[in-house]
């Protein structure tokens, strides 16, 4: 299967899995609320599926959207960014202390969400300028919807939990959307 069509599929396909095992670890995980909890606390210390949900929620996750960089048709510096991205989302599997947040293991899951998110922002602010005219304006769209959506994050108008699924909506939208393009195009 050549990189580009690979790039594709995993960019359709990645979004889709993590949504499913999301709602379904959020089915299984009694008192868990997607509207207000946020998704590390499935797979924080004490939760009852904490190792099955960082092995499948962010460590399958994660690689998978690391080999979607190594495909991607960009640029070095846009795939080594969306290699990045991923297998920061992988290290995300460091099961977060929910009672101590100066804990090394919360400080290290905390550090690889950051790293995810900048790297791929990263990545994005270089399609934006350096890439074929419809990743360019994936790109500069997807850029605007990152920073509203951490604007709402920041604020008290949604739930802590719906905020960081209107990011995760915006951060896995733009690999499904570039998946779709990639599938679309030829050579």
């Amino acid at each position: 299967m050549a990189s580009r069509q690979l790039a594709g599929l995993l960019g359709v396909l990645t979004p889709v899995y993590f949504l499913a095992v999301l709602v379904a670890f959020g089915l299984m995980t009694p008192g868990y609320a997607h509207a207000s909890k946020a998704v590390s606390e499935l797979g924080a210390f004490g939760a009852p599926l904490m190792l099955e949900w960082n092995a499948m929620g962010f460590g399958l996750t994660g690689a998978l959207l690391a080999a979607f960089g190594a495909a991607f048709p960009g640029s070095a510096g846009a795939r080594w960014a969306l290699f990045v991205t991923g297998a920061a989302f992988a290290a995300t599997a460091i099961p977060a202390d929910l009672e101590d947040y100066r804990s090394p293991a919360t400080m290290a899951h905390m550090a690889a969400s950051i790293v995810s998110f900048a790297a791929w922002i990263w990545a994005l602010g270089g399609q934006a300028y350096a890439a074929p005219r419809g990743f360019r304006a994936l790109s500069i769209a997807f850029l605007g919807l990152a920073v509203a959506s951490i604007v709402l994050r920041g604020s008290d108008i949604v739930w802590p939990g719906t905020g960081q699924r209107v990011s995760f909506a915006v951060f896995f939208g733009w690999y499904f959307a570039a998946g779709l393009m990639l599938s679309r195009q030829r050579g």
